[in-house]
């Protein structure tokens, strides 16, 4: 298990304090044209990859068949850095990824907008939230995707590395 830092956006670490938040995406770089599978490799694998490492076996834009990994993996306890130079020392946040999946932005179903932190400026109330598709709930992950990653992202629709935790392995300090 490694401790490593990942930086988040005001409204993401919002979100975390909040208790909303229960995964996260990063741009798999580089850009794969094709994907043929995910996961951990299996022991005596003839492609010779990392067993022991979440990757991507898939084809990038020059032809080339390659294995990407992901810089998080699982059981790794990630400090959130509030601003790019925080040092660890003075972390609040801390979580244990214990899932990576692969998706892409516009792909996910109202659940998984619901788990990156996003509220439904529509439906979210005292008593209760929206629990279902939404276009005002959809509307306001593009809104959070774009402050983060820009409209160029939004509309390329690129993968991303999903790293996922659950609430009892967010600690604040």
């Amino acid at each position: 298990m490694r401790e490593i830092g990942m930086i988040m956006s005001a409204p993401n670490v919002l979100a975390l304090l909040e208790r909303r938040k229960t995964r996260t995406m990063r741009r798999i770089k580089p850009q794969p044209m094709m994907v043929f599978g995910q996961g951990i490799a299996i022991p005596n694998n003839v492609h010779d990859i990392d067993p022991t490492k979440y990757h991507i076996h898939c084809r990038l834009t020059d032809g080339r068949d390659t294995f990407l990994y992901s810089k998080y993996q699982v059981g790794d306890r990630v400090f959130v850095k509030e601003t790019f130079f925080m040092p660890k020392k003075n972390a609040r946040i801390w979580f244990t990824i214990n899932k990576i999946t692969v998706q892409s932005p516009q792909a996910l179903r109202w659940q998984e907008i619901r788990n990156e932190g996003v509220e439904c400026p529509e439906h979210d109330f005292d008593s209760g939230f929206c629990c279902s598709e939404c276009s005002s709930l959809r509307r306001a992950w593009q809104e959070l995707f774009i402050s983060v990653y820009g409209l160029e992202a939004w509309q390329k629709n690129e993968l991303y590395w999903v790293y996922h935790w659950k609430w009892e392995s967010i600690e604040v300090k």
